[in-house]
């Protein structure tokens, strides 16, 4: 398991790698789990937290970044195998009631025809178990009654209620909000407001953390992503009226 320490003494973990990771945010006693990943890898995701002596009573909080399947399939196991608090941004918690995916669309030509094409069947197609957040937020959550320092942040654009994870003001859990496939990018193949994406991409620059961890590949650091940013930035201001979701 990839590992990442902040100067306070946060553990970072990824505890699910695959087709979209999990994290686990540590300080020595609590746990926090961000995102749960495919169904497929859930015996995969359990092994893990045993490995890592996690106790029921000990997983405090479960954070969903977004309320796609891929972030969310398990999160009605976790909610019955531990003794813990799901959470999730307001926009999100109908989706996941009703173990249904926001609508999202292609940010390039091949991939929005994709969508255009096929979204609506494959979105309705990978419906997944529904479960019920504990908590909702709005725009952040302090973490620290959890047991941990952080918070969670909504970072929108991929969806509506896209959310973040801030651990000490130096990793950033970025989810979707960024992908880290390519070397040297950051911009995801898709996205439901490819414009609010960048506009959350200066929230995540104004947290001061110096690296970022999507759901999707590697780590992105914080040079990386202020070049994207600038990049983005000037393309989206070439997009005027109200088109909010153009073509990148």
């Amino acid at each position: 398991m990839q590992c990442w320490r902040t100067g306070d003494g946060q553990i970072v973990r990824r505890v699910l790698t695959g087709r979209s990771s999990a994290f686990l945010v540590s300080n020595g006693e609590y746990h926090v789990l961000i995102d749960t990943g495919h169904a497929i890898g859930y015996a995969q995701l359990q092994k893990n937290l045993a490995r890592l002596r996690v106790p029921q009573e000990k997983l405090s909080a479960c954070i969903l970044t977004h309320a796609h399947y891929d972030h969310a399939e398990n999160a009605h196991r976790i909610k019955s195998a531990y003794a813990t608090t799901l959470i999730i941004q307001q926009e999100e918690a109908g989706y996941l009631s009703r173990g249904e995916n926001p609508m999202i669309y292609g940010t390039t030509h091949f991939v929005r025809s994709l969508t255009n094409l096929l979204g609506k069947r494959v979105f309705a197609r990978a419906s997944y178990p529904p479960a019920t957040a504990d908590r909702t937020f709005d725009e952040t959550l302090d973490l620290s009654p959890f047991g941990v320092n952080a918070y969670a942040l909504h970072t929108p654009g991929h969806s509506a209620g896209s959310a973040s994870v801030i651990v000490s003001g130096e990793i950033a859990l970025a989810g979707d909000a960024l992908f880290g496939v390519f070397p040297n990018a950051a911009f995801p193949p898709f996205a439901d407001l490819p414009l609010v994406l960048i506009e959350s991409w200066k929230k995540l620059l104004d947290t001061g953390c110096t690296l970022f961890l999507p759901a999707h590949g590697g780590a992105v650091t914080r040079d990386v992503l202020e070049r994207e940013y600038e990049k983005y930035r000037k393309r989206a201001e070439a997009h005027s009226g109200a088109d909010q979701r153009p073509i990148f």
